[in-house]
């Protein structure tokens, strides 16, 4: 990032020694609009000062002292190990990130593309994990993943670059002028309280960052997506040297064997390349990817024609997010996804200021690249016809061959377009392929009825695994149940019971919203004793209060006014998201869109700069188009999870950076006040929740003792330890589970394991973990316990690990394992707090 003293800009002034002339209709809409400002400046305000008082042990009168968990940092308590970061291993992920981001930079030259050295760098990492991607997925889908064919691959993807840049250098195709910004210098320095945000912004985000890397690289996975999938397959990948395949519509493998695996085959390939497995590579990628991120949002902000400092604040809004921070330390692919959607974004501002053949084509490359991400980035197809729409809507024509010389429906009528798309078609398409003969669905195992030839789909199955996502889940759908019983006025149903039926619907869910992203919600008690959600002046008085939030249950009472009862209900994963979701981006979106309007109506004379709005507006309408997409997505189809809408978060940060735009010329002196103090706010929020959740983060997310020592996570006792031993970290995080781990790797190594814990990196590789929701179990449900017992017996299994989480998955009864408990058919070895291993009688 550039320095804050000399920045570019991408307004140009006005001619020197022209006087803007200022209309009485252009001072209303400036006021209108510093008063939108201001209110937007409020409600930030209130967001920040509602985390800071729900969260106060991060930063106040915490375990560790009365600065939270930045006590912690100043203890004597310290050690240092290497222990899960071997400098071999490390050496070995830089090297495969290096050659990955070198493939992406040559294919850039290859596309005759020459973007900034700084975003050249992160797009090229992108675009070098997806052509090393799809062509060794190709590899592994034939389970020819061998060290030597490994090295082939990189050297064949290199030489095939190498041969297309001098064959088409030598043709003239493809041919480009260096791409620069292209923007003026500002003709005096910016003002000194941006110069000062951007520096303090900068070390903010480093200071994250190096958190992030500090908790990704010094401390195993516990996530436990990584733990059954990224990680997990990518071991299995690995030692199979092939995709392992299961098809079973179930919780587990089953349906994580035919998603897209992109992530899981880098690790797979990073490990096959110098012939010994390791997950530092997959542990590197994420950080690796939350730091790109950073900058491509930076630099999607300054090609969209923000001030340095505008885009400082986009950056840090990203990097302070709780949920952000927890996915760029998690070694999953939602850190790649949101690193995809942040240079999508910032190759469609770039696209929107010179369409370049070369960029359409890096452009249309990235949905093809998401394809083989995770399913849901398919999404990115929409955002991709409206950057094409806005980046050549009723342009001028270039005589520039290297542009695109037409508009966007008279594009769909050129060669070049086709020959484009269809390669980044049948490039986005090998992995659906692939499913659709294995499987007889190209999704498998989503749409069943849209695809009655997906095979094993059990749909009694399929609804009790649906349950156990939405019990296990942070999304909106629980919150919406609860909304759905206070509207009846009925006590909140068990959603454990196994007779648990879902009854909200989409009203429910947009009810919910307020208490799902804001984290409370007031509800008045009216005369017959139900509960009837409060106003919004109620809702205003409680961020107004200083009441300090714990968080409790049940909804607690606050005020009795007039008679009319007022009670409060908490959302405990509304953090995740906080402040910046609704503090700074949806007044973001809504000062752009007034600020749009306002320049409508504003005489070119009365303004004090001439902005190039193409850029702008295209980033905000990608931008809108991917906030609007996700957020459907998750309210219409699938309400389990919010870390499946993750790739919001680069959006989020645009229109976060948005906030300042209404300030950008600068003509009024509480303009410069009024930015200053949005400035402010979000430093605050930069150290809470932003690097106070760095530090603590969320690999360990409760405490205990071990090895005779309290390790409290508020305290900063795991930070403050890296290379703690393997056993005793994963009993901190997952308690009498590493135990129940450890007795089973001893017991049944090289037996299979009936179980319905699928955290297939925790066990040694020979155990097969056989589940109670596979397949070939699905077929004694309900039959006899002999006929159960010599399935069992037939299989080789001798041992038996219940798990707490196997009673959400209320399908399971149906094995019958309480039964053969019972009878005696099943003998308890031992128990690891709430789990418990058993072995098969007809075994001893």
């Amino acid at each position: 990032m550039t320095d804050g003293t000399a920045q570019e800009s991408e307004t140009l002034s006005e001619a020197p020694g022209e006087q803007p002339v200022h209309g009485r209709s252009s001072s209303v809409l400036r006021w209108g609009l510093f008063a939108a400002g201001c209110l937007a400046a409020v409600w930030a305000f209130l967001q920040g000062a509602y985390f800071l008082r729900s969260n106060v042990a991060l930063f106040f009168d915490g375990p560790g002292g009365p600065l939270g968990v930045f006590s912690g940092l100043v203890s004597d308590d310290w050690s240092f190990s290497l222990r899960h970061c071997p400098p071999l291993a490390l050496l070995a992920a830089l090297f495969v990130a290096g050659i990955t981001t070198l493939l992406g930079f040559r294919v850039q030259v290859l596309l005759g593309v020459r973007l900034p050295m700084r975003l050249a760098i992160c797009t090229g990492f992108v675009l070098g994990l997806g052509v090393s991607g799809i062509a060794f997925e190709l590899l592994t889908m034939a389970r020819l993943l061998y060290l030597p064919l490994a090295w082939l691959v990189w050297i064949a993807l290199f030489a095939g670059t190498e041969w297309g840049i001098r064959r088409l250098g030598r043709s003239g195709r493809w041919r480009d002028l260096p791409f620069l910004f292209g923007v003026e210098p500002v003709p005096e320095k910016d003002p000194v309280e941006e110069r000062v945000f951007w520096w303090a912004g900068g070390v903010l985000v480093l200071l994250i960052t190096l958190a992030i890397f500090w908790h990704a690289l010094l401390f195993p996975e516990t996530y436990w997506d990584s733990l059954i999938l990224y990680l997990g397959y990518g071991r299995m990948t690995f030692l199979e040297h092939g995709f392992p395949f299961k098809a079973v519509g179930q919780v587990g493998i089953g349906l994580g064997a035919n998603y897209p695996h992109l992530f899981s085959t880098y690790g797979a390939v990073a490990g096959t390349m110098f012939g010994h497995w390791s997950d530092v590579a997959q542990r590197f990628a994420a950080p690796l990817a939350g730091l790109l991120t950073t900058i491509l949002i930076y630099d999607a902000c300054r090609l969209a024609g923000m001030r340095a400092a505008f885009a400082m604040a986009g950056a840090l809004a990203w990097r302070l997010v709780p949920y952000g921070v927890a996915y760029s330390t998690y070694a999953s692919d939602y850190a790649i996804a949101i690193l995809l959607v942040a240079a999508f974004l910032a190759l469609a501002v770039a696209f929107a200021r010179r369409p370049h053949w070369g960029l359409f084509a890096l452009l249309t490359f990235l949905p093809a690249i998401g394809m083989h991400i995770n399913y849901l980035m398919g999404i990115l197809w929409g955002p991709w016809i409206v950057a094409v729409v806005a980046a050549l809507w009723r342009r001028d024509p270039s005589g520039d061959s290297a542009l695109i010389p037409v508009g966007p429906f008279r594009l769909l009528a050129t060669r070049r377009f086709w020959a484009v798309f269809l390669v980044c078609a049948l490039a986005a398409s090998t992995w659906n392929i692939r499913n659709w003969v294995l499987t007889g669905n190209p999704v498998y195992s989503f749409f069943p009825n849209l695809f009655p030839a997906s095979v094993h789909i059990n749909p009694e199955v399929m609804k009790s695994a649906d349950l156990e996502w939405f019990r296990n889940g942070d999304g909106i759908g629980r919150l919406a149940e609860q909304f759905e019983d206070i509207e009846k006025g009925r006590p909140s149903r068990d959603h454990g019971d196994p007779a648990f039926q879902r009854e909200a619907n989409l009203g429910d869910r947009l009810r919910a919203s307020f208490l799902f992203w804001q984290g409370f919600e007031t509800f008045r008690v009216t005369d017959d004793q139900q509960l009837q959600r409060g106003r919004w002046l109620d809702r205003l008085k409680f961020l107004f209060s200083l009441r300090t939030t714990l968080f409790p249950g049940e909804p607690e009472q606050i005020e009795s006014p007039g008679g009319n009862e007022v009670r409060l209900l908490y959302s405990r994963h509304a953090y995740k998201m906080a402040p910046v979701m609704l503090g700074f981006a949806i007044p973001g979106l809504l000062l752009f869109l007034a600020a749009l309007v306002a320049r409508r109506f504003t005489r070119p004379a009365d303004r004090t700069t001439r902005v190039e709005l193409r850029p702008l507006v295209a980033g905000a309408a990608v931008a809108f188009t991917l906030l609007g997409g996700l957020l459907a997505y998750h309210y219409l189809l699938a309400d389990y999870y919010l870390y499946q809408i993750i790739p919001i978060l680069p959006a989020v940060a645009f229109f976060a950076a948005a906030v300042w735009l209404p300030f950008a010329e600068r003509r009024l002196l509480p303009e410069r006040f009024l930015s200053s103090f949005l400035f402010l706010l979000i430093l605050v929020a930069g150290f809470v929740p932003g690097l106070a959740m760095a530090l603590l983060n969320f690999k360990v997310t409760s405490g205990g003792r071990v090895y005779g020592q309290e390790f409290i996570p508020l305290r900063m006792d795991v930070f403050r330890h890296p290379g703690l031993e393997t056993d005793a970290f994963y009993r901190l995080q997952y308690q009498e589970m590493a135990d129940a781990w450890q007795a089973v790797n001893e017991l049944a190594a090289g037996t299979p394991l009936l179980t319905h814990d699928n955290r297939h990196l925790m066990y040694d590789p020979s155990i097969e973990l056989v589940h109670l929701d596979d397949w070939d179990v699905q077929q004694i449900y309900g039959k006899p316990a002999q006929e159960r017992l010599a399935f069992f017996r037939e299989r080789g299994i001798v041992y038996y690990l219940r798990i707490p989480n196997e009673a959400k998955h209320t399908v399971n009864r149906r094995a019958g394992l309480d039964e053969l408990i019972e009878r005696g058919d099943l003998v308890l070895l031992e128990r690891f707090g709430p789990n418990e291993l058993y072995q098969f009688a007809y075994s001893r």
